[in-house]
């Protein structure tokens, strides 16, 4: 049967090259960049996907021999074989026997197809002629197979292979006959592709090394080290020309050249997600399809003129991350809606593989410093702005954009979170949202009072019954978790003077407080602990009066929602962290992005900076996180006074049903809960718009852990931590900020 493709055309875009012949998905989490070379592609919708409701498997044997196999939306199981320009197709249906898994398909020379089955732990191959009639049938005798794991066919000069879940490689003849197990020396596998020449690549993990390697019989040759990014591939699939393999990773699409990745492109200006896209397929050296979405999608890419896009100014945006999908997704849809615009946006990524994003960020600092960075650049706990100290003239005074901004003028925003972002009066950073922490104990045991301090504090833990824990599972974590639980080293810490008072008996107090109680456990009693305690029961112990004090961190109403109705029942205290001036609790920015004085572009850099309090980025990226504007602040706590509501996908009606709080998240227990009142909705909303904005410095932290650590393992005493710790943090002071 031969059926017409139609092939809507919808944007052009720069992607890269991409391909995958596998079925199902891995995860990525590292990328080693060697290279990077980009082309330009426009990209079309290939409407074949409109006819599944699932796609199991994409292959290629040649370009004018594609397959597409999956469930059709009338239920039935099919494969369609095509061609590289998806003119037309032949289509041949598949249907189970009773109990039977349908597990993999692949191509086979002369057009023939392949269907993998299990029932009952055994394989059935189902051979299909290139008219698509049933050819044969082949038991598989020796093999079995698990019908819960994932697995993928190939088709072979030999007969078959087939990659259970990563795990082993079988093979097969031609008759069903088992031949064994490719051996892998010990390595683990990551995954198999075909490759350029027709034949199997797998991916290898050794002891230090990951290599390729081509399967011949039962054993692999020509194996070739290609670094630990192999493992991270979402997808793959055979290359062309001088790339072997094609493979999508989390920061875009790579080539495998030689044995090294070669990066073809970020994917940020396709309206392609990496991390959605889990079949691939390089038809030709300029031309390439992909496979996204829970619904299906085939998207034809191809070559396009890049001179349009080098004609446009570019304003580069850094991350220390391999891949940020808040940012990329942010930067398709600014560089999308302003395709005939003189701008475009870059993201540049300073990850390397094997360091860590502290030292992403460091590198980030020498290049800045240098004055050769990104036009924006985000800050964080590992390099806060205000660690540039007397160079802040680096970073443009946003106050400026602000002030003649015609939406984000500086009444549009929450007062107390532009107080906290300040430096010196200047804006030198922005933030999109916040989160806010506080702690919290119920009104029913003595001392519990809103703003406590230290002696606060100490009074309620001396007044506890003896069957109550002062912390949630104090005999499961390390002491030192409590510290940091239950501590604001920041309050002991004048960046503006570049001083410190952490010798002051206020702050020894504080770090004697989980020492003195015997709250957690020392290290060595940590490492060494068999049973944890079930989290589930950790609120438990909160909700039925078992433990005082709870770790409220929020990132939006909703969370504050569970927290006060649902963890603690409808009778929370915000005691705070202990302090002297009534602040114990605070706001923290979720993230913070600053303009480099040197841009060539500032204006540009705004107008894409400030598409992070769009509604688009609020409803659609960050929709679960405090909004810094005021408006939406506010409209995001009022949507608490009432149920829940969200659209049904399946139906499209709108549906209402009350909050609910989950108790025990492996099980699925809940419990409904109530609403917020419209005073307590007020009385929140002025808890937080009040609370102090605090800067988390994870040098500072960290200097902390490590001398406060000493004093609970017995290596010193408090005075002397507290001693070390102010010197310590004196001098990070002193080279950072005066």
């Amino acid at each position: 049967m031969k059926k017409t493709i139609r092939i809507l055309c919808v944007i052009g875009a720069v992607l890269a090259m991409s391909g995958t012949a596998s079925c199902g998905d891995k995860k990525a989490n590292e990328n080693t960049v060697s290279e990077s070379v980009q082309i330009s592609l426009k990209t079309a919708d290939i409407n074949i996907a409109d006819n599944f409701s699932s796609i199991r498997c994409i292959d290629m044997s040649s370009p004018q021999s594609i397959l597409i196999f999956g469930q059709l939306k009338t239920g039935c199981w099919s494969g369609f074989t095509t061609d590289s320009n998806f003119n037309e197709y032949t289509e041949f249906s598949f249907e189970p026997e009773e109990g039977e898994t349908i597990m993999s398909a692949c191509l086979l020379k002369f057009g023939k197809k392949a269907v993998l089955t299990c029932n009952e732990d055994k394989a059935r191959i189902y051979v299909y002629s290139a008219d698509d009639n049933e050819e044969k049938i082949i038991e598989c005798e020796g093999l079995t197979l698990d019908a819960d794991k994932e697995t993928v066919l190939f088709g072979t000069e030999e007969g078959f292979l087939i990659n259970v879940d990563n795990q082993s490689i079988e093979a097969v003849d031609g008759e069903g006959s088992y031949l064994g197990s490719v051996s892998v020396s010990g390595d683990s596998i990551y995954g198999m592709s075909r490759n350029s020449e027709g034949g199997i690549t797998v991916f290898l993990s050794g002891l230090e090394s990951f290599s390729t390697a081509q399967i011949q019989g039962l054993e692999l040759i020509n194996k070739q080290e290609c670094g630990s990014m192999s493992s991270s591939a979402i997808s793959s699939c055979a290359g062309m020309g001088e790339y072997s393999c094609i493979a999508m990773f989390y920061d875009g699409l790579h080539g495998l050249k030689n044995g090294k990745w070669v990066k073809l492109s970020d994917m940020v200006d396709t309206g392609l997600q990496p991390f959605e896209i889990y079949g691939l397929l390089m038809t030709a050296e300029d031309k390439f399809v992909s496979l996204s979405g829970a619904q299906p999608e085939l998207t034809l890419l191809s070559e396009r003129d890049i001179s349009e896009l080098k004609s446009k100014k570019v304003v580069k945006i850094a991350t220390p991350y391999d891949y940020d999908q808040e940012l990329s997704q942010l930067i398709m849809k600014y560089n999308d809606d302003n395709a005939d615009g003189d701008y475009r946006i870059e993201l540049v990524s300073y990850f390397e593989s094997g360091k860590t994003y502290g030292e992403a960020f460091d590198s980030l600092k020498l290049d800045m410093v240098a004055g050769n960075c990104p036009d924006i650049v985000p800050f964080s706990s590992s390099m806060p702005v205000d660690t540039f100290g007397a160079k802040q003239d680096m970073f443009i005074d946003l106050y400026t954009f602000l002030d003649s901004d015609p939406e984000y003028n500086r009444e549009a925003f929450l007062p107390n979170v532009l107080e906290g972002l300040e430096s010196d009066g200047k804006l030198l950073t922005i933030s999109p949202s916040f989160t806010f922490r506080t702690l919290g104990a119920k009104s029913v045991f003595d001392g519990v009072k809103e703003n406590w301090n230290i002696d606060d504090m100490y009074a309620a833990a001396d007044s506890l019954p003896e069957e109550v824990a002062f912390y949630a599972a104090t005999e499961t974590n390390p002491r030192i978790a409590f510290f940091d639980m239950y501590s604001r080293v920041s309050d002991f810490v004048d960046y503006e003077n570049a001083s410190c008072s952490f010798d002051s008996p206020e702050f020894i107090k504080l770090i004697s407080f989980c020492d003195e109680y015997k709250i957690g456990l020392s290290l060595e009693e940590y490492e060494n602990i068999v049973d944890f305690t079930d989290y589930s029961e950790e609120f438990r112990g909160v909700m039925n009066n078992k433990v005082l004090v709870g770790d409220v961190r929020c990132f939006n109403f909703i969370n504050l929602l569970n927290a006060v109705n649902g963890e603690f029942g409808g009778d929370m205290v915000m005691v705070g962290y202990p302090t002297g001036d009534g602040t114990g609790c605070h706001i923290s920015a979720a993230k913070e992005y600053g303009i480099m004085a040197n841009s060539q572009n500032p204006d540009a850099a705004w107008d894409f900076l400030r598409t992070i309090f769009s509604d688009y980025y609020y409803d659609e990226i960050a929709a679960w996180e405090f909004p810094v504007l005021t408006e939406r602040f506010n409209a995001d706590c009022d949507e608490c006074t009432h149920d829940r509501t969200y659209t049904d996908p399946e139906t499209g009606e709108t549906v209402t049903e009350k909050w609910t709080y989950t108790i025990n998240a492996s099980t699925g227990e809940s419990i409904e809960i109530e609403n917020f009142t419209q005073e307590e909705c007020d009385y929140y909303k002025d808890i937080i718009t009040s609370a102090k904005f605090v800067r988390h410095d994870e040098e500072v932290y960290q200097i902390c852990r490590e001398e406060v650590q000493g004093f609970y393992e017995g290596e010193r005493t408090a005075e002397e931590a507290a001693e070390v710790i102010q010197n310590r943090v004196s001098i990070y002071l002193s080279e950072h900020y005066e």
